[in-house]
């Protein structure tokens, strides 16, 4: 909740964030540690569909990118009501697969237009 560096919080920087997705800014307690921590959760299409927009216009420059991209194509199956089919939940199964640690492709091709 505090960057170590300056002892400043991070609650400005992630209220304007949540005012930018109309969503709001929650407290969690991480239980195996006990720490606080702030989360943004985007919970409706709206929001969701904002939040895709900026990512899709100002990129992550990290592996987090990729499983942004994996997770697009999972939130659209569910928005086109495909993950109701057999094939759909195959398509957000892989995809899941394909995500954080899980993730063994890596391509930085989206460097190339920054």
């Amino acid at each position: 909740m505090i960057y170590p560096k300056t002892n400043e919080s991070y609650k400005f920087i992630l209220t304007s964030i949540c005012l930018a997705l109309n969503v709001n800014l929650n407290i969690r307690i991480r239980k195996d540690k006990k720490n606080f921590y702030y989360i943004i959760r985007v919970e409706n299409q709206n929001s969701t569909q904002l939040l895709i927009d900026y990512l899709d216009n100002y990129p992550l420059l990290s592996s987090k990118h990729l499983d942004y991209l994996c997770w697009k194509i999972a939130f659209n199956e569910i928005i086109n009501k495909n993950h109701m089919t057999v094939d759909g939940r195959k398509i957000i199964y892989e995809q899941k697969g394909h995500m954080n640690n899980s993730r063994t492709y890596f391509n930085w091709d989206h460097l190339d237009n920054l």
